[in-house]
């Protein structure tokens, strides 16, 4: 274990497996002892459907302490855009 400092902000790290620690955030630990005070854990998923509605785009699960879980959903026919998919957190 490492002695970490929470700071202000948020960060987002891409994962395929969310239910673990990504290894960019376990570097970033682990090299700067700090984390941010949201920290979202991001998992792109393409569907078997044409086109994912934007209402039905995000699934966030709040893990505690400032961590979440985000699921971002597309269908097969859309262009994925982690930005785009993370600014309608603003809108929820």
């Amino acid at each position: 274990a490492y002695p970490v400092t929470r700071v202000d902000g948020k960060v987002a790290y891409l994962s395929r497996d969310i239910d673990h620690v990504p290894y960019a955030m376990a570097l970033n630990i682990k090299h700067n002892k700090v984390l941010h005070s949201q920290v979202f854990l991001v998992r792109v998923d393409i569907k078997d459907v044409p086109r994912v509605l934007d209402a039905n785009r995000l699934t966030v699960t709040d893990i505690g302490d400032g961590l979440y879980q985000i699921v971002i959903q597309y269908g097969f026919m859309q262009e994925p855009s982690v930005p785009k998919a993370l600014s309608l957190l603003n809108e929820q």
